[in-house]
């Protein structure tokens, strides 16, 4: 298999940070993968995690170009960006809707690791922001592959890979999917 890795942020003439990085840039990088002569377009596909499995299911559910999905601990949601306010992402110059961080609970004693999913899970409350930001799956053009954990502690990744899956049963994806979740 091919394969080329793309630096989306923190790299000089991309955002520094985690917030606002263009699809447009990411789309470019696809086209200039498809265009290579040894690559067969028909079989192109996104993979990545955890961050970047939202954004192999966004750019899939975008650009049907793409084929194929794995998304490892991904999100069935748009999230604000990491590192500053706005979305994670733009497209055509315009921030893709996202679901905004509640402020994070201060439940963690003394000594204890820290969880994000408490943020996470208080943030997915906001249902109107939710409906807006959710990735549109059902949109992607061939089989999706989602990996969870089911003890991640990052974010709530074995529930969104379900919602992932919900979304597409509920609109008859007609590809292959499954989520696999350890």
């Amino acid at each position: 298999y091919a394969a080329l890795a793309v630096a989306y942020f923190g790299m000089e003439g991309l955002p520094q940070r985690l917030v606002g990085v263009p699809l447009d840039y990411l789309k470019k990088a696809i086209d200039w993968m498809g265009a290579r002569e040894t690559i067969d377009r028909r079989r192109l596909a996104a993979f990545g995690g955890p961050k970047a499995g939202e954004l192999a299911l966004l750019l899939a559910s975008r650009f049907e170009v793409l084929k194929t999905v794995v998304a490892y601990v991904p999100s069935h949601v748009v999230w604000q960006g990491i590192g500053g306010a706005g979305s994670s992402w733009t497209y055509q110059g315009q921030p893709v809707p996202y679901v905004p961080y509640k402020s994070m609970p201060s439940s963690r004693g003394a000594n204890q690791p820290i969880s994000f999913m408490p943020l996470y899970l208080a943030s997915l409350d906001d249902k109107k922001a939710v409906a807006r930001a959710t990735i549109p799956v059902e949109k992607i053009n061939g089989p999706v592959l989602v990996i969870s954990g089911k003890d991640d502690q990052l974010w709530p990744s074995s529930i969104m890979a379900d919602l992932v899956v919900a979304r597409l049963k509920e609109n008859r994806h007609p590809y292959k999917f499954e989520h696999l979740a350890y």
